[in-house]
């Protein structure tokens, strides 16, 4: 990758503005060691913006490609200058494999560059005499490429390795002109340009040509005169109310709005000195952005239009640098607009920084705040439940970053409210069913909309605790739970709580401990007949570890009882897991396992603990080991806990007996592992009443050497070592 060397630029605004505008974010230049411009930026599908251009005055042939790839903070994430000299890139897309591919000139020839989303060239051809200037990829894989050959319109259809499907240098009948821009469409793209009018006096005019994409015919073409005595077309967009909008300039920046057919529904010209137009992007929420440049003082500097929907000017901001010296003509403008990831705009472009180089700009402004904004409304809740009779007031209030006067219409269930333009109602819900009352505040372009919906009936929840729905908390923390009620004719009312849809209460409220798990639904019901209401809260324990073996955190066991602990991380395929267990502070294992032999009595404290590299965990048994076994004859003794014994005898040379005990009815497993953990024999696996139990285990087909026995049952875990002894 190429060095380069970044700039915060000081940008101020020049202009009068009347209107508020969003504020600028940050402004950079970028700088590769030669003269840098951009001339078109992307939004790339991971968040990241990459930007084309070329380094070195590619006027005089001695330039290079430039791809620059930045964050949203406009950092470097890397950039390449691809030396071959007499080139440079006019358009850059993100393919969908996220792939770059970009158009340009080469040696005097159209070419088109496709790079990894890390700037490594795939491939890089050449075709006619020309330039690419746009080029889009289409919903079945391929590339649409639209310039120049030879001063005539250019088409270009790619498959996804670079090789011509199809191409014409023809494509508008007496087409002397270029092709600037594209736009995929329902039946085909659209595609326009500017063409000369009046060879004599070397005048041009707007065009745009609606083609197949099959084969390149064309569908319909379209000519338009936005006033000036020479006008270009150098940017296209679809448009959010339907159709199409470009932009260029004719005695100003100039802006045609036109129907799916190419028809014309208006025309804009925005004046200023030169004011010229060359990048363009509709908003989803309504207007337009173009970007070019406008000559302030003689010298030629970036601009910035924002237009209302029907393409009135709303505001424009002209920007330069702090040191205004060593302006260029044609060297300070924005060639590219976008709306960012977070609906932030970017524009790109170059800079004059001194009197004898450039470098790349790119400018990021906030996002706006468009139309009127609700800045408080109540009942805060949307969602509401009332009793027959119940009075509700509504209230919203909202402002408009425009300054604007706004008007408030109230509905109810969709039909207005009389003499409703206020910011407050007070509406009385008599009959049972469902409502919804709607304020619509509105300025000139924009409406802001609020919805209530309610719903009367005879028995509701109005007041639960915790109030929020959604609980992180830490495992072992106890929460108290409570709902009230509003009923109509004091119905008598019955409660039940569900933990996991399992009954936990019949009162109105409930205290729970979180132990164990992830993510649990606690539910409270409240009932009287048919009629119900219900309450769900989600919780979410926030440990690392979200089970365990055995369950119970306190162990009490006879000397020379081996036990196997276990811990479940919440993500347990995660490769940067780090497992450690400590025996009273001793590390004993570094797995999510660990197998302990307690051979002499005492209090032991076994800690688990578990990270990654950004949570850890941990978790501790204490195992009282008492000094005597229990004689399983000696009824005074029976355990109160399921309890595998010493195997005998052990060591064995062909069998040995292995006794186990269940205080109550449970599923049992008795498994035999080898000493590397592999499972050689499964010796019981059903389910048994309480009681003493004993099964033979066989080494008939085991080599001598160390096994174990592990016991399982519903809620314990047992570990005892054999020794097989040839």
């Amino acid at each position: 990758m190429k060095n380069i060397t970044l700039s915060i630029l000081l940008i101020f605004l020049l202009t009068t503005t009347i209107q508020a505008q969003p504020g600028q974010d940050w402004a950079m230049t970028y700088d590769a060691g030669r003269a840098e411009g951009f001339w078109d930026i992307y939004a790339t599908e991971d968040g990241s913006y990459v930007m084309c251009g070329s380094s070195g005055n590619s006027w005089l042939g001695q330039g290079s490609p430039l791809i620059v790839k930045i964050d949203a903070s406009g950092d470097v994430i890397w950039l390449e200058v691809y030396e071959d000299a007499g080139a440079r890139l006019r358009s850059i897309i993100e393919a969908d494999n996220n792939d770059l591919v970009a158009c340009g000139k080469r040696n005097g020839r159209v070419t088109v560059m496709r790079t990894d989303e890390d700037g490594e060239i795939d491939w890089w051809r050449d075709y006619v005499d020309g330039e690419g200037r746009a080029i889009i990829e289409l919903k079945d894989g391929n590339f649409l490429l639209a310039g120049e050959s030879n001063r005539r319109c250019y088409l270009l259809m790619l498959n996804g390795e670079g090789n011509v499907i199809w191409q014409d240098q023809n494509v508008i009948e007496d087409g002397r002109g270029r092709l600037t821009c594209i736009r995929e469409t329902d039946g085909g793209a659209v595609i326009g340009g500017w063409g000369r009018h009046n060879a004599f006096f070397n005048l041009t005019h707007p065009w745009l040509i609606k083609i197949e994409l099959q084969d390149g015919d064309v569908t319909w073409e379209r000519h338009y005169n936005p006033g000036g005595a020479s006008n270009t077309c150098f940017a296209l967009d679809s448009s959010p109310d339907g159709g199409f909008a470009f932009s260029g300039w004719a005695r100003g920046m100039s802006l045609i709005k036109v129907e799916n057919d190419g028809d014309q529904e208006w025309i804009r010209n925005y004046r200023g000195a030169a004011h010229e137009s060359y990048g363009l992007v509709a908003l989803d929420r309504g207007g337009y952005y173009l970007v070019g440049r406008i000559v302030v003082n003689g010298a030629p500097t970036q601009s910035l239009v924002r237009t209302q929907p029907n393409g009135n000017e709303r505001w424009r901001r002209t920007f330069t640098w702090q040191d205004r010296g060593g302006f260029v003509r044609g060297r300070n403008e924005f060639y590219s607009v976008i709306v960012g990831h977070d609906n932030s705009i970017y524009a790109a472009g170059s800079q004059r920084v001194d009197s004898t180089g450039q470098d790349g700009i790119v400018v990021k402004l906030e996002p706006e705040i468009i139309g009127p904004v609700i800045a408080y409304h109540s009942p805060e809740d949307t969602l509401l439940s009332v009793l027959p009779g119940d009075t509700v007031q509504f209230i919203v209030r909202a402002v408009n970053q425009w300054g604007l006067e706004m008007d408030y219409e109230w509905l109810m269930d969709s039909v207005a409210v009389e003499d409703g333009n206020d910011t407050t109602i007070t509406v009385i819900f008599e009959e049972l069913g469902e409502y919804e009352v709607e304020c619509r505040v509105s300025d000139d372009d924009w409406t802001s909309v609020i919805r209530w919906q309610i719903e009367t009936t005879e028995l509701y929840i109005d007041f639960y605790q915790p109030d929020s729905l959604q609980l992180p908390i830490r495992r072992g923390t106890n929460v108290d739970f409570s709902v009230s009620v509003r009923v109509l004719n004091e119905l008598e009312i019955e409660y039940s709580w569900l933990l996991n849809d399992e009954e936990i209460g019949q009162e109105d409220s409930v205290n729970i401990n979180f132990e164990q798990g992830r993510e649990i639904t606690v539910e409270a019901i409240a009932s009287s007949g048919d009629l119900s209401d219900r309450v769900i809260w989600q919780v979410e324990l926030q440990d690392f570890i979200v089970d365990w073996l055995p369950q119970q955190l306190e162990l009490s066991v006879v000397v020379d009882t081996s036990f196997e602990f276990e811990v479940f991380p919440f993500d347990p395929e995660d490769d940067s897991l780090q497992f450690l267990w400590t025996l009273n502070g001793d590390s004993i294992s570094d797995n999510s396992w660990a197998f302990v032999d307690f051979d002499s009595a005492g209090i032991y404290q076994l800690t688990a603990h578990v990270s990654d590299t950004t949570e850890s965990d941990s978790l501790m048994w204490e195992v009282t080991v008492r000094p005597n076994a229990v004689d399983i004859h000696d009824i005074s003794q029976i355990p109160t806990v399921p309890t595998l014994y010493a195997a005998s005898p052990n060591p064995f040379n062909s069998q040995t007996t292995v006794r186990y005990y269940l205080p109550t009815a449970s599923q049992i497993r008795l498994e035999l592992f080898d000493i590397n953990g592999r499972l050689v024999d499964e010796l019981v696996n059903q389910y048994h009443i309480a009681g003493r139990y004993e099964v033979i285990a066989s080494g008939s087909e085991l080599v001598s050497g160390v096994y174990f026995v592990r016991m399982l049952t519903q809620d314990d875990a047992a570990v005892r070592k054999l020794v097989l002894m040839r």
